[in-house]
């Protein structure tokens, strides 16, 4: 009987021995070549014909492999796939390409899904795709269509239907004038979760990044207006582009169609990068422009203006909303209506929460006065408990021993820095979670004796501290006004009465002598929160003008932990 030998074929030159090639498969070969072998020279012309008169003794099934090459190739690419425009208020111009990966010719039957508002610009149907050939079209998409765009555009191939999904939301211009008679209220609310302990201390965690955002404002429409009105109310679930109108501006110099930059006043305005802007001329002639970039003198728009505007004509930053609530109306002739419309604004609201500069014992102290044309009311609250089982009298507890006031505030602000400033500090206090020093703001002790610069008493008439409040941490820091405008913090740590009279030892002396006709004011002063955390700002005119506001502050026991 013959004897069959199997030997291992020579290992090619990358030195990898696979012991799991199969004896038919070397069976095909009888060596490797030398790597050197392979370099052959390029040949400008010709065929290589390789011939194996070696048939395999056995026939195995296998199939192709997928490789990297078919992450890309033999199939149509549309990139970007998507394209979400967000809120159209004018004309939007993208770019997109359609590239044929196949090695082959591939032909463009038919371009379908164009709806109204959209218009399409590039290779038309029918057309003749040659291999890995690409081409781009541009596609303009209009504000005059359907309020909602939620088209996919498909590129109709002999085997393959290759889409484009476009989404995006038309807004048009709420350009219709507010009533000033009551001013324009906004509100800012926030969202805060307090765990309160049964010694006072409390936890807070804000749920909100920005506060949420409505203007409420009142309308009369007029005739042509009515009717106008009237008729948008079809879009009545839909966004608008509401200006701000507190804001309004006019504009020092005309600014022409074509133009990218609008001079303008952008200090203390809310303009923003990729926001909008709405130039007003009435209600049926007005231009939504979108924001790039922001300078001291102007902005600058991502497209350029389709009109031109004239000097004087009005400008407000603007801000995508929608009805809160569907418009209260009144009708008071066949031709006149009144509206009372709340907008809530469909977009975060950021803006830089400052603290006051004066700090004392490392919190903030808000020292800016209260307008106090109406009566500012205050309330002690306590953590009392009460047991009553309906039979004996009932007992009450008190949990912490601690009083917390909640007094209020109101704020007048003229001018758009002040306004600022009061807008800074709101978002600091972030709804009910942060904390400063809240003076009272009434004369609450009353200095009788000279006031030492190196020894730390303060002699007051006698008002009872002494008996009632000298255990109470809710009395405990004062704030000294002087009537050259100067002011010092201080914090009491002892009293006693004597002759008539109260002593009140501090925690440093004031470092001069003072007379008690030197002192304006002694007021007490608290570490508060808000007690609420929901702020309304009444605009009662623009902002270079008038803005009024009203907070509720309640003490908190932080400085004590």
């Amino acid at each position: 009987m013959a004897e069959k030998i199997a030997v291992q074929l020579t290992a090619p030159q990358g030195g990898i021995d696979n012991p799991n090639l199969s004896g038919g498969v070397y069976e095909i070969t009888s060596g490797w070549h030398p790597y050197s072998h392979s370099l052959a020279e390029p040949m400008l012309s010709g065929t290589i014909v390789r011939n194996n008169s070696n048939k395999p003794s056995r026939v195995i099934n296998a199939s192709l492999l997928t490789s990297y090459s078919d992450d890309f190739y033999h199939r149509i690419h549309i990139s970007p796939s998507q394209l979400d425009l967000g809120n159209i208020a004018s004309t939007q111009e993208v770019t997109f390409y359609v590239w044929n990966a196949h090695f082959t010719q591939k032909r463009l039957t038919a371009i379908a899904g164009i709806s109204e508002g959209l218009v399409l610009e590039g290779k038309k149907a029918p057309y003749d795709y040659q291999a890995l050939e690409e081409q781009t079209y541009k596609l303009t998409v209009t504000p005059d269509g359907s309020s909602v765009i939620d088209d996919s555009i498909v590129f109709a191939f002999d085997e393959e239907r290759p889409s484009i999904i476009i989404t995006g939301d038309r807004i048009v211009a709420f350009a219709f004038m507010p009533n000033w008679q009551d001013g324009i209220t906004e509100t800012l609310e926030w969202s805060t979760d307090i765990l309160t302990s049964e010694s006072g201390f409390e936890q807070r965690s804000a749920l909100y990044l920005t506060p949420r955002r409505t203007f409420e404002a009142d309308f009369i429409l007029h005739q042509n207006e009515r009717q106008y009105f009237n008729n948008m109310m079809s879009w009545g679930a839909r966004n608008w582009a509401i200006p701000l109108w507190h804001y309004i501006q006019t504009l020092n110099v005309a600014a022409q169609q074509g133009d990218n930059f609008i001079g303008c006043t952008t200090q203390d305005i809310e303009f923003s990068e990729g926001g909008l802007i709405l130039l007003y001329r009435d209600f049926t002639t007005y231009e939504i422009a979108e924001v790039s970039a922001i300078s001291e003198d102007g902005l600058t728009l991502k497209r350029p203006l389709q009109a031109d505007w004239k000097k004087g004509t009005r400008l407000y930053p603007a801000k995508s909303a929608y009805f809160a609530k569907q418009p209260s109306l009144s009708r008071k002739t066949d031709n006149l209506q009144l509206a009372s419309i709340t907008f809530f604004i469909d977009d975060t609201n950021p803006f830089k929460g400052v603290a006051p500069e004066e700090t004392y014992l490392g919190f903030p102290v808000f020292m800016m006065k209260p307008e106090e044309s109406n009566d500012l009311t205050s309330q002690y609250q306590r953590l009392l408990e009460t047991i009553d089982n309906k039979m004996a009298l009932p007992s009450m507890f008190d949990k912490s021993t601690y009083s917390f006031l909640v007094q209020s505030y109101r704020w007048l602000g003229m001018g758009r820095t002040e306004q600022r400033q009061f807008r800074e500090f709101i978002y600091f206090l972030n709804g009910q979670q942060k904390t400063a020093w809240i003076p009272s703001h009434a004369d609450d002790l009353t200095v009788v004796d000279i006031v030492s610069a190196t020894e730390p008493v303060l002699v007051i008439a006698p008002c009872g501290y002494k008996r009632f409040a000298s255990n109470d941490a809710d009395k405990k820091h004062l704030v000294i006004y002087l009537n050259d405008g100067t002011h010092y913090f201080r914090k009491i740590i002892d009293s006693e009465a004597i002759d008539g009279k109260e002593r009140l030892a501090m925690d440093s002396p004031l470092g001069k002598q003072l007379q008690p006709s030197d002192i304006r004011r002694i007021c007490y002063m608290r570490l508060c929160r808000s007690n609420s955390d929901s702020v309304e700002i009444s605009h009662v005119t623009d902002s270079e003008g008038l803005a009024a506001s009203q907070l509720t502050f309640k003490r908190v026991r932080d400085n004590e932990l």
